[in-house]
């Protein structure tokens, strides 16, 4: 997922709780050009779309300044441990508006949105453990870039932005088995690049399984395609 200030991850639950000691020696800061306005009504879509409850996903779009979904998505999984997390972010706004405020941050407009990433949909059917699931997405990440990287003419300038912006990579819940291959159906209508990753049946699941589906492609492309589908 793309970046965003390191010192935005830090534990608010004093600040929320509108300790003025927290405010002054915690100090996660808010960086952006201007006040704030209001969360951006379509990656706050996105974000709900993804699993995230729209009131942690307005603190995210907070933190990171709207900049993108990739950066509110990562600022929420970063913090998901904080006791206030889903509590209404207007309880939440006092505290927060007494934080450091940096108008002239120079916000780069390449970061306002990352044009491509890797989704990677596993297949919950099959009931894998944490390990298991991280080798398979593993997999998938080799063998996608494999495909893009040895077609150059055709995906050099994908892989360059996708690069540029952070190497942006998502893992989402697939359904089943046929659920992975019909996506792979419409990947393949679309021209997306893909690769299924089935398992040598060594542990845990059958000779054979298929575990995981990679796709690249742009953020809107590939939105068509799992833009419903919760994170992992």
């Amino acid at each position: 997922m793309a970046d965003y200030p390191s010192d935005t991850k830090k534990d608010l639950s004093q600040i929320v709780r509108g300790s003025s000691e927290a405010v002054e020696h915690s100090q996660p800061r808010v960086r952006r050009k201007s006040k704030y306005a209001g969360p951006n009504e379509e990656f706050l879509k996105a974000l709900m779309n993804l699993g995230i409850s729209r009131n942690a996903a307005e603190k995210g779009l907070y933190m990171t300044d709207n900049s993108t979904v990739d950066a509110a998505a990562s600022w929420v999984l970063d913090n998901q441990d904080m006791p206030n997390l889903d509590e209404p972010f207007k309880d939440f706004t006092p505290a927060l508006e007494a934080l450091p405020f940096e108008k002239e941050y120079p916000l780069d407009e390449k970061t306002l949105s990352s044009p491509y990433k890797m989704v990677f949909v596993v297949n919950t059917e099959l009931n894998m453990g944490v390990g298991k699931i991280a080798a398979q997405v593993g997999h998938a990440a080799i063998g996608l870039y494999k495909i893009v990287a040895t077609q150059p003419q055709k995906y050099d300038h994908m892989l360059s932005q996708w690069d540029d912006f952070g190497a942006t990579k998502i893992v989402l819940q697939g359904e089943s088995t046929a659920h992975l291959f019909d996506i792979e159906e419409l990947a393949k209508k679309a021209h997306i690049p893909h690769y299924l990753v089935h398992d040598a049946g060594k542990t845990q699941v059958s000779s054979g399984a298929l575990t995981v589906i990679g796709l690249f492609g742009s953020s809107s492309e590939l939105g068509t395609l799992t833009g419903s589908l919760l994170l992992l």
